[in-house]
């Protein structure tokens, strides 16, 4: 930067070259990449000043990555940057800029055997991003996908049928388990909404996994998982003929035989249960419209309980289904992160629209699904 500031260089302080955002720049095209044995696949946070991490120096087996915060660049720092997307006039001065928030649209991406490192080792993990990801497969990851939200994107939808401040957004994906795996969706700050997408769960999957679990030391004050039309693969008709699930089948012959239910959906062994007053817990849940694909298709929500009474749905876990119980259990228990002025979270989705006119914009925070979620949303 030291040497575009300088107006010798034909650019100096005033230039696009200077003025660039890149925190504020969506991805122009992110298609076919793949990731495969490393701890992380598609990382959006940390402290940056290089393309690598820097090495842990003189260690007895030799030199090391440094996978904590003693390095100046640092994907360990979780928390220390945020991406959100915009659209802008890129030559206009910055005091002339007018921001318009955006989705990053990554196409068939593929991360696999994604290993653990200090409770690290994810698929995704996203601070902020609003992150779309169209014909994803995630195969063998100890962590499919974890965020939080930005308030710059809180009122934002990743796509129009999104509920806002659901930063992470799959579509057509397929998730697959393997002796690496302890979850595929982290239930955290951010909302993850999977619409179209199946998951594997074959033999050789480690006993401790489960679809979703919390964040460790989570206390239910963020978002939950968000599901329409997806669960085990085979479970919805086309899938045979599904460009994105067929090749996938085979791997399907040898999986966890799912019946009536999932017993591996949810584990809340690791939750942060707070005082005997908190009622912050009961806001972690996976919600689906139609039932995960099983045999009723009606909506069902699994969430975390103390007593845990739905052991055919998981460990710690309570089951709401039908869409009156399911209404009347999520209006008292809405979500943390919101785009609400009574929440004073998200408060703004584009320079020179008001707050009312925002597409996640919710008025009364009990009334949250009605705009976000399948079957009452309009």
């Amino acid at each position: 930067r030291r040497h575009f500031d300088d107006p010798a260089t034909g650019f100096g302080p005033d230039s696009w070259w200077t003025n660039q955002e890149q925190a504020r720049t969506p991805v122009r095209l992110f298609k076919g990449n793949v990731v495969s044995r490393a701890q992380r696949a598609f990382f959006i946070d940390s402290r940056v000043y290089g393309s690598d991490d820097g090495p842990i120096e003189g260690l007895p087996g030799g030199d090391i990555p440094c996978f904590g915060d003693g390095c100046p660049t640092c994907a360990g720092a979780e928390g220390s940057f945020v991406w959100s997307p915009m659209t802008f006039d890129r030559m206009a001065p910055l005091k002339d800029r007018k921001y318009m928030p955006t989705n990053n649209v990554f196409e068939d991406v593929y991360a696999a055997h994604i290993m653990n490192k200090f409770e690290e080792g994810r698929g995704l993990w996203a601070a902020g991003g609003s992150v779309l990801i169209k014909g994803g497969v995630f195969l063998n990851n100890y962590i499919v996908a974890a965020g939080v939200s930005d308030q710059s994107g809180a009122c934002f939808k990743v796509t129009k049928d999104s509920p806002a401040a659901f930063t992470i957004v799959f579509q057509d994906s397929l998730f697959i388990s393997g002796p690496l795996s302890k979850e595929f969706f982290t239930v955290y700050d951010s909302g993850i909404h999977v619409v179209n997408s199946r998951w594997v769960v074959p033999t050789g999957t480690t006993d401790k996994f489960s679809i979703a679990k919390p964040k460790p030391a989570f206390g239910g004050n963020g978002n939950p998982v968000y599901m329409e039309k997806t669960g085990p693969l085979t479970k919805f008709d086309g899938d045979s003929d599904n460009e994105h699930f067929k090749w996938a089948l085979l791997l399907a012959q040898g999986a966890t035989s799912v019946g009536s239910t999932i017993t591996q959906l949810a584990d809340f062994t690791d939750f942060a249960w707070g005082g005997a007053n908190s009622q912050n817990w009961r806001g972690a849940y996976i919600y689906s419209t139609d039932g995960f694909g099983l045999e009723n298709k009606q909506p069902m929500l699994v969430a975390a309980d103390r007593a845990g009474p739905a052991k055919d749905w998981g460990t710690l876990a309570i089951s709401v289904s039908g869409a009156d119980s399911i209404a009347k259990y999520i209006r008292a228990y809405p979500p943390e992160f919101l785009c609400s002025d009574s929440r004073r979270y998200g408060i703004w989705c584009g320079d020179g629209i008001e707050l009312v006119h925002c597409p996640g914009y919710v008025k009364t925070l009990s009334d949250w699904y009605k705009v976000s979620l399948a079957p009452w949303k309009a």
